[in-house]
């Protein structure tokens, strides 16, 4: 499998990103540029060509087209599909490989595979959006920022291609950072698997063989650890409030149930600090 190796060290210079819309079928510009192409689809479709690769593009794919490298549409895209586009300067590092090196990390560059499904990953999604708009911003340093998001999303990307060989273990990847990015709430089981795109009984397992623990023991264990480095850092924090911030339904859910996982209850949990 084909991969480009991306350097990490530096920001990146971005030549244009945008948004596009297409009513109608349209190809692909056919071209060799002196920037990377990144591609990611929003809805629609399009099959783009690189050299003698063809890549078959469905919602939430992403595509990395080589500074380079010819590329181009065999045909037009399906009518009403919608992309973000990014054209990034390439680092005299960056290297294009017909066969994957190993691992997704090699020093300061990252491996990317030219077609990445991101599946379910909100983050990319949410990157291409937050470097288009501070690229267009007025503010200097909004557009410094979206160099170095840039860097964040061949991260990302990185990783995702890195997962998406094992869809059990990338779904455990996502509702991990899931429950970390939004410990106010508390998730259901059936809830979380429908959104990773699994099913109950796999999710279950595989969770509990990363981390040891089921999905509702993570939820719990991450919202007192929080709660307590609240207390940590500001005691006089009311225990009402906290339990509040973590989604517990009053004071007294909240206290039993740090209870069970310090061993002491938050107002004695306070008083020692």
């Amino acid at each position: 499998m084909s991969v480009i190796r991306v350097s990490a060290a530096n920001l990146r210079r971005i030549q244009t990103a945008n948004y596009s819309y297409f009513p109608e079928p349209y190809p692909h510009p056919d071209r060799v540029m002196d920037a990377h192409d990144i591609v990611y689809i929003v809805a629609g479709g399009w099959e783009i060509c690189e050299e003698s690769e063809t890549f078959l593009l469905t919602p939430g794919d992403a595509v990395f087209l080589t500074a380079g490298r010819h590329h181009f549409g065999t045909g037009g895209c399906l009518p009403g599909t919608r992309t973000m586009w990014l054209h990034v300067y390439p680092e005299k590092d960056d290297r294009y490989f017909d066969r994957k090196p190993g691992g997704n990390v090699a020093g300061d560059s990252l491996l990317i595979p030219p077609v990445i499904r991101t599946g379910k990953n909100l983050r990319i999604h949410s990157l291409f959006e937050g470097i288009i708009h501070n690229f267009w911003s007025s503010a200097e340093i909004n557009r410094i920022r979206a160099r170095a998001l840039v860097t964040e999303l061949f991260i990302e990307l990185a990783s995702c291609a890195g997962a998406s060989a094992i869809p059990a273990e990338n779904a455990v990847d996502y509702v991990i950072n899931l429950i970390e990015k939004n410990p106010s709430k508390v998730y259901a089981i059936d809830t979380l698997a429908t959104m990773a795109g699994v099913n109950r009984r796999t999710l279950t397992a595989h969770f509990r063989k990363r981390t040891k623990r089921s999905i509702r023991q993570f939820q719990i264990e991450l919202k007192v650890r929080m709660a307590a480095s609240v207390f940590d850092n500001a005691p006089d924090t009311p225990v009402r409030v906290v339990a509040g911030m973590f989604g517990f339904f009053d004071e007294f859910h909240f206290s039993r149930t740090f209870k069970q996982v310090t061993g002491v209850a938050p107002v004695h949990y306070k008083a020692r600090r």
